[in-house]
């Protein structure tokens, strides 16, 4: 979709239709394979020709896998600068932005996350994602600190913002922010589902063991994500218990990288258990998917994760080998439980449940011009 100023499309049909005056461009940053990604894709697919992708391209490993949007390179190669720069770093971006404007009239602009910063362009409508909390930084450099609460001082006054959970809606109140905060759960992807083939004939066509109980493991390797603590609890399960990685290897684990949902999902129903103890979540989509794809959770009892898991997972200390240990093992038997009540708690996180939201969200944005 890599449409020319004033091409966007017209179409509008059903509950679209308030919106015809409307064009929509959805503002991303990050390459494809990450779940902000999709997101952009899933906003895009929810205006139904309505909106363009804009990718500002600051420098990250994935840009070269094929992709859709119109691509703004920025002029500094330091992440630094281009922030602090970010309306000259990335000016082709707004020039287009501008023109588009300029023969549309009626513009939103939907930043997809924080950490785009958001550029200085007068006449448009603005909203913001905001996934992560003010209050956590990956390391304790002074610097990031610094830095993270400069971006969310920059973002404190913008009309609407929105969020992942509840959780982080009000740590956000708390921090100053005095717009229009709406809460939005992230939906999961409709590939994800139970799939009518054995276990078995799923693991065979993997290439995985037969004769093992397997925790799977989805993440990147963030200090947040744990993933020494994911080692410490395989070796206090023993030869019984495999790991499979969908990231970077782990210890003796069997790993996937660069596989597309169709796999992930086949990788989710050949598994037993999701083994996802995060310290810090802004969301933690692999649980969701795990839900909709029928395979028991162990996650960690922190605020989002309890908000998004509901009493559909068990939900572990995250610093607690032994404690994650026995939960494994409590998923491996409570197996049907936790099933029905996964499928049943994914349900809230629908993508038409997802689209009502966000088109209620855009009509009182665009009510309010």
């Amino acid at each position: 979709m890599d449409s020319s100023a004033g091409q966007l499309k017209n179409v509008y049909e059903g509950d679209l239709k308030e919106f015809r005056d409307w064009d929509f461009l959805i503002i991303n940053r990050y390459p494809p394979g990450g779940s902000v990604y999709r997101w952009s894709l899933d906003l895009l697919e929810i205006l139904n020709g309505k909106s363009e992708l804009i990718n500002l391209k600051f420098p990250a490993k994935g840009w070269e896998i094929t992709h859709i949007g119109k691509d703004f390179s920025p002029r500094f190669s330091s992440p630094f600068l281009n922030h602090l720069f970010l309306n000259f770093s990335f000016r082709q971006a707004v020039t287009y932005i501008e023109r588009l404007r300029n023969e549309r009239n009626k513009l939103v602009l939907h930043y997809t996350n924080q950490f785009s910063g958001t550029l200085r362009v007068k006449g448009i409508k603005e909203i913001v994602n905001v996934q992560d909390s003010p209050n956590y930084t990956e390391t304790g450099s002074p610097a990031l600190k610094l830095y993270m609460r400069q971006l969310y001082n920059s973002l404190r006054n913008k009309e609407w913002v929105v969020t992942n959970t509840e959780v982080l809606k009000h740590e956000l109140i708390d921090f100053g922010f005095t717009g229009n905060i709406r809460a939005i759960h992230l939906p999961y992807s409709p590939v994800f589902k139970k799939i009518d083939v054995t276990k078995k004939n799923l693991r065979k066509e993997l290439g995985l063991p037969q004769d093992k109980k397997i925790i799977i493991s989805v993440s990147s390797d963030l200090p947040r994500k744990n993933l020494s603590t994911i080692r410490e609890v395989m070796k206090k399960l023993g030869d019984f218990y495999i790991l499979v990685r969908v990231g970077t290897q782990l210890g003796n684990s069997i790993t996937f990288n660069g596989i597309d949902d169709t796999t992930l999902n086949k990788l989710y129903n050949a598994s037993d258990v999701l083994l996802f103890p995060s310290f810090y979540e802004g969301f933690g989509l692999p649980i969701i998917e795990s839900f909709a794809s029928g395979l028991p959770v162990v996650t960690s009892d922190i605020p989002t994760i309890r908000e998004v898991a509901g009493d559909a997972a068990i939900l572990v200390d995250p610093k607690n080998v032994d404690g994650i240990a026995e939960g494994i093992k409590e998923a491996v038997e409570e197996r049907e439980k936790l099933i029905s009540r996964g499928l049943e708690r994914a349900v809230e996180f629908s993508i038409t449940k997802f689209r009502e939201r966000i088109l209620k969200l855009y009509s009182d944005v665009t009510k309010g011009s």
